[in-house]
């Protein structure tokens, strides 16, 4: 089963393809209450009519809401949130095991912190305050591909060594690397004419890490690599175009081009100033806020769900599925 959630970015359609639990072909076999799904569209929510206009990103159409208002953006991403917790807790309680727990214990944590991410961008829609909320979109972003990249992998692979390398190599090398940039602080600050020796630094200050060698440092470079954002794209789009789901690939290495609007907002950039000058100038901030609300709202559904995927829930999953995309889909009533 496959389904489709359509994004009109001027002469192209970019598909948001979610496929279902066929594309990792696991599970339990074991499907949700029925109690669970009744529950979910018996959440009390109001109808939202809301118009659409055309507006201009980069020169391109696209299409946004009229009269942004982010509560919808909320309101929808709560509902989806509790059935998301209700089938998870479902899932729990039942005491079904998860094939890959590993994997299970990272992608909690990251959609905790997703969700973080998407509630700063939403209070940030009502101050209104643009360049702020492009920030924390561009994490979103980072977030996005992150867990796509884990639930992919470790689907395909079989295993949790995806979410261990999360767990051990990326971990340790970004503790490294805060240290490498304190020895540099010191030595600059020391005025010390050659780099000190990080391994000596290293071991210095943390006797625990005595025989820790550059072999170990290319170990953990290599495993720690894989997390790097364009090569989960690379993966990801070659991944599904493996599986003939053409669209999706399409859609992840729209990612590329999406981190490179968004990277100089993070950094302060020349080109963020311009753009974020010409929106507020041409009465354009409402229109980019609800755009950026709108894909945050189904780049943090879709992580859930996918997530729920590997947890193997699949059985009743296709009905669920489509549940779950009602919910974010903020053109219809829930």
């Amino acid at each position: 089963m496959v389904s489709t959630s359509l994004f009109d970015v001027g002469d192209e359609v970019i598909l948001l393809i979610e496929a279902a639990s066929s594309i990792y072909g696991i599970g339990n076999g074991n499907g949700m209450p029925e109690v669970i799904l009744e529950k979910s569209k018996n959440v009390a929510f109001e109808r939202l009519a809301i118009g659409l206009e055309g507006g201009v990103r980069n020169g391109r159409e696209f299409r946004i809401f009229e009269n942004m208002d982010s509560t919808i953006y909320e309101r929808r991403w709560t509902q989806h949130d509790v059935l998301y917790r209700e089938v998870l807790g479902q899932f729990e309680r039942e005491g079904q095991q998860v094939p890959f727990p590993a994997a299970k214990e990272v992608l909690d944590h990251l959609v905790e912190r997703l969700d973080d991410v998407y509630q700063g961008m939403v209070d940030l829609a009502g101050w209104p305050n643009l360049y702020s909320l492009s920030i924390l979109y561009r994490a979103l972003l980072d977030h996005y591909v992150l867990i796509l990249y884990i639930t992919d992998k470790t689907g395909r692979d079989g295993s949790d060594a995806t979410a261990e390398a999360y767990k051990k190599h990326l971990f340790i090398s970004e503790f490294l690397m805060e240290h490498l940039k304190e020895m540099k602080m010191e030595d600059l600050l020391n005025r010390v004419e050659n780099d000190s020796e990080f391994l000596d630094y290293l071991v210095k200050k943390f006797p625990i890490m005595e025989g820790f060698d550059k072999g170990n440092q290319k170990e953990l470079s290599a495993g720690a690599g894989q997390f790097r954002e364009a090569h989960m794209v690379e993966y990801l789009t070659k991944s599904f175009e493996d599986r003939g789901l053409v669209e999706l690939a399409r859609t992840m290495a729209w990612m590329l081009p999406e981190y490179g609007r968004t990277f100089p907002f993070v950094h302060g950039g020349a080109y963020a100033g311009v753009q974020w000058r010409n929106m507020r100038e041409q009465g354009k901030v409402d229109a980019e806020m609800g755009n950026k609300l709108w894909l945050g709202l189904t780049m943090v559904g879709v992580c859930k769900e996918h997530c729920l995927m590997l947890c193997g829930v699949d059985e009743s999953f296709p009905e669920l599925l489509g549940e779950f995309q009602k919910l974010r889909n903020v053109e219809t009533g829930p």
